[in-house]
Formats: structure tokens, sequence, C-alpha cells
């Protein structure tokens, strides 16, 4: 065993300290590290193969690991040789939780529907990695000690920490094969070398254990010790027919009889497809896939790729022409397919071109940041003919008339999406002084959306009583290419002076203002159109007259948070607002609900509990964050925000295992409400 980093150990020119070690192997070490940069913990691989094949290959599958994005896999953000010790180390995503080989050891057999549950994102995740081209990439080690549990319940992530299961001599000695793990690696991975139907026989041990709290005999004495494999519900009777069909399916010795890749499971587990998934050859009898095109005993071909399932709306795609009608039809569920990889097993079985467009599919998802654009990309690919997106942009001119030098207005500008598919593209003002609250737009067909246009005036000169300013507005889309004109007539005003009379509306005589305590009133009274003078740096302009410079700065400031609630609210505290503090909660029923206090519900806790904050206050923003005090509370979200006379709901997630049972003293809060 190769010596390992003790803690503290500094890598990468001090990028990463070591914190402790994880677990060791045949590959290497993991550890848990924290990331000096960005200030959080990361899971550090160590390789220590020291050849420079295994070093290239290393490097290689770096790489490719670095471009997977899938909500069910852990990150990988880097990559680096150790110049002192010629080590290569991957540097991953920590994903804390607790792995299912933990779980079912603690309480035995889970039940079915959670198991189902945290199978389906699994496979999902298998998938993603199964559709990966030019090859498909093999986890290779699917376990429950490599599915952990999120602090949220419900949420899996498939890890590979690259590591056999820390244990005694008598682990070790079962260890056949370098990598295989027993009764969760196929035959094939003690030395035929492996495919996606090998990841498929490891997950079928997988939940084999899960659900029945048994190992299962390794493949090596099924296939030549004889050794037979209980039936799942011969171990649990309370595991459904279909599940066990679709275990002893997963789990077949022969490669060619098990489900062919994650998809093909997962199909069969969401009740899209049989778990049967033999059927016989036309030509010789022989078991083949239902999906099969060659027969594997004959070599003949027998059938093409079978229909992809839009599962919500029941549409089944026959070909590459129905595929298309159906992402155009129904593009909210498609886009989820699209994102998640699950298209390209299906068009790969398709065709050659289909595999093409499968590669091409994985290329625009990383190419754009907006989903919908890359699969409208890839519909273009696969259906050149396709009607497109057409660009109708109304007014056909923004005429923003006559204004004083100093002020600002806006007007709406509307683009809609009059042909198909997902329209999407670039605004580009002619000159700085037209400004677009947004660059990027997108929008399906049949819809419009607004974005709002403004003019700044102060930079611009007037030569005269008036002057003319004409400009344009550049709209570039996939749907076509617009040209707006813009016009402006500018009158010269003179220097603002504090006191000087604003309207925050120019076209609003109720909103002038001449005060801060005028503005903070206005502001309190019209607090949603308040959000759009601070947006709209009307705030700011109105501060500047008043020779409001450190006001000024920090509407500036606010006006860029994520939050404009809460930036508005800064604005208005510092201008003399009250801060709101006066709230109340739903404290009695949350208790309740948590198996607390003087009534606690029947079958508490309650898995989620939603608390509910009500702001009492006569004015402003009540803003803050929840934070719990218990270890078996967590939260989505922590923040929250909420109008006076309104409320905000936030969502409290209870890891009943970590509860502990004994009744909690009234003394000790659950959690701690902070206002900001």
């Amino acid at each position: 065993m190769a010596n390992t980093l003790p803690p503290g150990t500094l890598l990468k020119n001090s990028s990463y300290r070591i914190d402790r070690l994880l677990g060791q192997g045949g590959f290497g070490a993991v550890y848990l590290a924290d990331d000096m940069i960005l200030e959080k913990q990361c899971a550090i691989k160590e390789s220590q193969e020291s050849s420079s094949d295994a070093q290239a290959q290393f490097e290689v599958e770096a790489r490719i690991l670095a471009n997977l994005n899938q909500p069910h896999l852990p990150r990988v953000t880097d990559n680096f040789i150790e110049k002192s010790s010629g080590l290569l180390y991957l540097v991953m995503e920590y994903v804390e939780g607790q792995n299912l080989g933990d779980l079912v050891a603690q309480v035995g057999p889970l039940p079915e529907e959670k198991v189902v549950e945290w199978a389906d994102q699994v496979l999902g995740a298998l998938a993603y990695l199964h559709a990966h081209r030019p090859r498909p990439i093999i986890h290779r080690d699917v376990k429950p000690d490599n599915i952990r549990l999120l602090p949220d319940g419900r949420t899996v992530k498939l890890v590979d920490f690259g590591i056999a299961k820390l244990g005694g001599a008598a682990d070790a000695t079962h260890h056949g094969a370098r990598g295989a793990t027993p009764g969760f690696a196929p035959p094939e991975q003690y030395g035929s070398g492996t495919s996606p139907s090998s990841d498929v026989y490891s997950l079928g041990a997988t939940l084999y254990i899960l659900l029945t709290g048994s190992m299962p005999p390794d493949a090596i004495d099924r296939a030549y010790a004889k050794k037979q494999l209980a039936p799942p519900r011969q171990l649990n009777p309370k595991i459904s027919e279909k599940m066990e069909q679709i275990i002893l399916t997963a789990m077949q010795l022969d490669p060619t009889l098990r489900f062919p890749d994650a998809q093909e499971m997962r199909m069969a587990l969401q009740g899209s497809r049989p778990a049967e998934v033999l059927s016989a050859c036309p030509y010789c009898q022989k078991p083949v896939k239902p999906n099969a095109r060659f027969c594997p005993s004959c070599g003949k071909k027998i059938s093409t790729a079978r229909p992809f399932v839009f599962n919500r709306s029941g549409v089944h795609a026959n070909n590459l022409s129905e595929l298309v009608s159906g992402i155009d039809e129904h593009w909210e569920e498609a886009l989820e397919y699209f994102q998640r990889g699950e298209l390209d097993p299906w068009l790969a079985g398709l065709s050659p071109e289909g595999e093409k467009l499968a590669q091409q599919g994985q290329t625009l998802r990383l190419r754009y940041s907006d989903p919908s654009a890359a699969m409208e990309s890839f519909l273009v690919a696969a259906e050149p003919t396709r009607p497109r997106p057409i660009l109708e942009a109304d007014p056909e001119s923004l005429d923003f008339e006559t204004l004083r030098r100093g002020e600002s207005r806006s007007l709406e500008l509307r683009i809609a999406n009059r042909g198909r598919g997902y329209l999407h593209g670039k605004l580009k003002p002619g000159e700085p002084w037209v400004r677009t609250a947004k660059d990027e737009f997108g929008c399906l067909a049949g819809a419009e959306l607004t974005v709002e246009m403004q003019v700044v005036t102060e930079a611009l000169q007037v030569l005269g009583s008036a002057s003319q300013f004409d400009s344009s507005l550049e709209i570039n889309s996939n749907g076509g290419e617009v040209s707006i004109p813009v016009r402006l007539r500018l009158v010269e005003s003179a220097p603002p002076r504090p006191g000087t009379r604003f309207f925050m509306d120019p076209s609003n005589p109720g909103t002038l203002v001449n005060d801060l305590p005028g503005m903070v009133r206005l502001c309190d009274e019209n607090w949603e159109e308040a959000v759009y003078w601070l947006l709209s740096r009307r705030i700011e302009e109105f501060l500047g007259n008043l020779r409001q410079e450190k006001l000024r700065q920090a509407a500036e400031i606010a006006r860029q948070q994520a939050e404009p609630n809460a930036g508005l609210e800064s604005v208005l505290r510092l201008a003399g607002a009250q801060m709101p503090e006066k709230f109340s909660t739903n404290a009695r029923e949350v208790l309740s609900q948590l198996g607390y206090g003087l009534f606690p519900k029947r079958g508490a806790p309650s898995q989620v509990v939603t608390l509910t904050i009500h702001n009492a206050s006569k004015r402003g923003y009540l803003h803050g964050q929840v934070k719990p005090l218990v270890n078996w509370l967590s939260l989505s979200q922590p923040g929250f925000g909420c109008l006076p006379g309104r409320n905000a709901n936030i969502e409290l997630q209870v890891d009943r295992l970590k509860r502990k049972s004994k009744k909690i003293s009234f003394r000790r809060p659950l959690i701690e409400i902070i206002l900001l």
C-alpha cells in the first residue's frame, strides 16, 4: 500500500489542502480537501500509476469527465500533475450524505417506492454516461457504497471514488480482479471487458441488496461454482413481481440477455416497456432483444429501433421525423429528455446518421447556455426543411418624442415568434444613449415577450434650442433580422437644484417627489413601480438631483443585487425608513408537524414541513434567512422575503433517521429567524 498524504498537505501551488483520507484501493486514494481559491470542500482522487501509458489514459479520462454535466453525477472541476511527486490528481465535487450501503446495513430492506425513486435517478446518470460518444463511458463500480443519499432524503448521486471498500483481510481475499467488487461486478469484468450492460448487472445487484438486505452471490461463483441466485421475492415477499423481473433480467450472466444499457432498464422501471426483454429471432429462433438490429447468433438484420416514448404525453416516435414533430408539440417535456441525454441512445440505435446527430446534440448542449436554443439547433440539424421560427417586432419604430437633457424615458418593445420552434437572438442598440433591459431573448412558437427600451440623455449635447437624435436597435435572431429606428428630440434644461420638481414616472403626475421622506412614502405606497424605478435608474437620478451622492451610490449598488426588493428596501432605510420588524409565524403548527409541542400530530414528523412567516409591519420588505439549529432539519431555500400583510413560505426538510425520538426541550429552539 502506497504512502498516503498527511492532513495539511498542499497541492497544486497551495490551491488545495488535504483534510483527511476518504479511502484507498488498487487504483489510488481519495481525499477530502479544501479548495483554497473557491473556499469550499472537494474530493481529490490520486492516481498512483506511474507508467506513461497509465498517465496518458488518466489525462484522457480527466478531460472527458470534466465535460460531463448531469444532476446525479458529481462535477469534475480540475486535474493536474503534482510536480514534486509526478502523481496525477482529479478534483471533483464532494457529495455530502449517507451512502446506501450504510443505510441498508442500519435498517435492513428498504421500501420499494423509495428504491424505485433512487434507481430512476441513478439510471438517468448511467444513461447519460452510456450515451457518450464516440464511445460510451462505463462506470464499472456501481454499488450501494457509491450511491450517496443527499441530506434532503430524496436526491441521490452516483459517485465513484475509485476505491475498494475498506475492511479486514477477509475482504481483500475476495477481490479476484482489480476494480471488480464481488457480488456487484458481472463475470465479464473479471476478464473479457465491459460494456453498458455491465453497469446494468451492477445496478441490478444493487437493487437486489437494497430490497432484500442480502448480498447477492459473486458472478464468478454463479458461473463456475453453480451457486444459485435466490429470487428476490423469496427473501422479501413485499417486492413486486415487476421489480423482481427487472432485477433478474439485469443480473443475467450472459450480457446479451440483459437490458443493453441503462436507458432500456429505466424504461422498464418506468413501465414504458416490459421487463421481459427477450424475444426470438425470426430466422434462427435464438433469444434476442426487441430493439436489436441484428441477431447475435445468426447475424441477420431483424428490426429497427423501438419507438421513443414521451412518457407524460404518451406520444410514440417511430422515426426521426416523428421525433421532431413530438419535440415541437411537447417542448417542455422533450427539453428534459434532451438535456439529460435521453434521446441519444435511441438516436444511436436508429442509424449511423442518428448516431452522428446524437453527437451533435452533446456538442450543442455544451455550446449554448440556453437549453431551448440548443434543442432548436438540434432540430434544424435533424430536419433542415422543418419550418423555422419567424421574428416579429412591434412597434416598427421607437419615438421617444421630446425630452429635456438629463431626463430618461422608457418604451416597451414586443417581440413575438410567429413561426415554429424556439426563437432566440440578441438586441444591439446603435448608440450608448439607447439602452435595453436585456441583450438576449427567447420565446416559443406563438408566444411573445416585452423588452423595456430606455433612452438616457445626460451625455447628449443640445445645439441651439433643440436637437434631433437618431439611432437604431438591431435585432438578430434565428428567425430573421430587424432594424428598429430610434428617435429622440432633446431640449436643454437648467442644471438640477435641490428641491427640483421630479416625477418618478414622467407620464404620471401622481409620482411627483421633492425630498427623501416623500421618496420613501411614494415607494412604500407603489412598491412594484418603485422596484422598476430602482432598476431603471430613476431613483438614482432623483438622488443625484438632491446632491445625495452617497445615497445615489447606494442605489446604484442596490440596482445590481440579485433580489431587487431587498435592494430597494436597503435604499429606503438609508433614506430614513423604519426597518420592518413585526412578524408572526405558524410555529405551533410546525412544532406539531415535527412531533413536538403540546399537541403533536399523529404520525409525525412529516417529511416536509412548511414554515410561514407573516409580515405584520406597516411598511417595508421584511427579509432574512432561516437557520436550522438541529442536524435533522435542512432547507432547500433558506432566504425569505415578503411585503406588509403578505406571507413567505419556507420548506423544512426532515431527516427522519437523524431525528431523535425523545421529546425536545422547549428551551432549545429548532430554528432561528434572522432579519436582514
